[in-house]
Parts: C-alpha cells; structure tokens; sequence
C-alpha cells in the first residue's frame, strides 16, 4: 500500500499504536530492515518524502 499524506488517516493502528516499517534501497528493490512507527513518524516520513519530488 503506498501511503501519501492525504491517506495516512487509513492507516489503521493497534491497540500498540505501532505499524511495520520496511526500508528499502529504491535503486536495487532490497529490503534493509524492518522496524516500528507510531503516527508521528509515519507523518514525519511522508512529509518528507513529499519535499524530495
């Protein structure tokens, strides 16, 4: 699912209010890591990311 800043609202958080975060090399397709974001980062990255294009 790609998500922009408008769509963030759809994300559906648990009870943990944490989702997975996978980084990935954009050139190559390989996954670097895993991890967690709460709300604020997912905010944060798509911020941005939408100053980049």
């Amino acid at each position: 699912m790609q998500v922009t800043l408008e769509k963030r609202t759809q994300v559906a958080f648990a009870k943990s209010e944490m989702i997975p975060a996978i980084v990935q090399d954009a050139r190559s397709g390989v996954i670097l890591m895993q991890g967690f974001m709460n709300s604020e980062a997912l905010k944060a990255t798509l911020r941005h990311c939408s100053q980049k294009t």
